[in-house]
């Protein structure tokens, strides 16, 4: 069970950065707003056992690392803008 909590929130982190970058700061990713989420998720999850060494003072919720969590999301997401074929949605 415990598990699934953790998946729902590296999924909720995922999901809450992947429209944050493409919605408020328009930023037009390969594979529009599923891409943006699921490389979202894949990097809360990264930056969540991987940083969660680093920053074991932030608050753990549900055996996650939440600040850990939103930092992976926001790096990887960042970097596949980067990489992206153009970087502004056209409004």
């Amino acid at each position: 069970m415990q598990h699934v909590i953790s998946i729902s929130i590296y999924l909720a982190i995922g999901i809450g950065i992947g429209v944050f970058y493409y919605y408020v700061l328009k930023r037009n990713v390969l594979g529009e707003i599923f891409g943006a989420c699921i490389v979202g998720f894949i990097g809360a999850v990264l930056g969540g056992k991987i940083l969660d060494k680093v920053f074991e003072y932030l608050r753990n919720v549900g055996n996650v690392n939440i600040g850990t969590a939103i930092i992976g999301a926001i790096i990887l997401v960042w970097l596949y803008v980067l990489v992206s074929p153009s970087s502004h949605k056209d409004s």
